[in-house]
């Protein structure tokens, strides 16, 4: 599903629809394209459902499609140009994650709050993501285990391209922060930075 600044259309790459109806349409597993044609994207922040793609166009993506009933593992390349995400609400984080998310290729900036934030993601995928203007932190995770065992949170970040720009002054702006609270369980937090 395709997402663009004006957000008026059926969700394809020639006519594009608002973010918040991309998101809700790709459902669980899909995968949100915002384009840059139209200028910024403003929302007051979304929620990626679990294992949900949110990506800018131009980008180069997986995904595994079934052929006579078997899964195979393709890449292709989404059309349109890179977009950016900018917060328009004080009360929101600009994108809230879901578990086994991805989050490629975009410009998130004119965040009030935290730029991506995931309470538990489980697994996450963040490329060649550029955040600016944060209010909070550029990129926050929390990591509440429950008392039904050990929880795995797997965060990869690609160093090389995630650059997190300064925004309001402050003890929280911008970077990363790790909160890692077990509540009578072990909770294992694995960061990997390619470098």
């Amino acid at each position: 599903w395709y997402a663009d600044a004006a957000g008026d259309g059926n969700g394809s790459v020639g006519n594009p629809e608002s973010l918040s109806d991309a998101v809700t349409l790709a459902g669980a597993n899909g995968i949100v394209v915002a384009v840059g044609e139209g200028g910024p994207i403003s929302t007051p922040g979304v929620t990626l459902l679990n294992g949900q793609q949110l990506v800018g166009g131009g980008t180069t993506i997986s995904a595994t499609v079934t052929v006579f009933g078997n899964p195979v593992f393709v890449n292709a390349t989404v059309d349109g140009t890179r977009g950016t995400i900018n917060g328009s609400s004080s009360s929101f984080d600009l994108i809230t994650l879901g578990d086994d998310n991805r989050v490629q290729n975009l410009n998130l900036g004119g965040v009030f709050n935290d730029a991506i934030f995931g309470s538990l993601p489980g697994h996450l995928v963040i490329e060649d993501v550029d955040i600016g203007g944060t209010g909070a932190t550029g990129l926050h995770f929390d990591a509440y285990a429950t008392a039904l065992g050990l929880t795995t949170v797997d965060i990869e970040i690609d160093d090389r391209n995630l650059d997190i720009t300064a925004g309001t002054p402050g003890p929280l702006a911008p970077g990363i922060r790790l909160n890692a609270d077990a509540l009578g369980a072990g909770v294992s937090l694995d960061l990997d930075f390619t470098m």
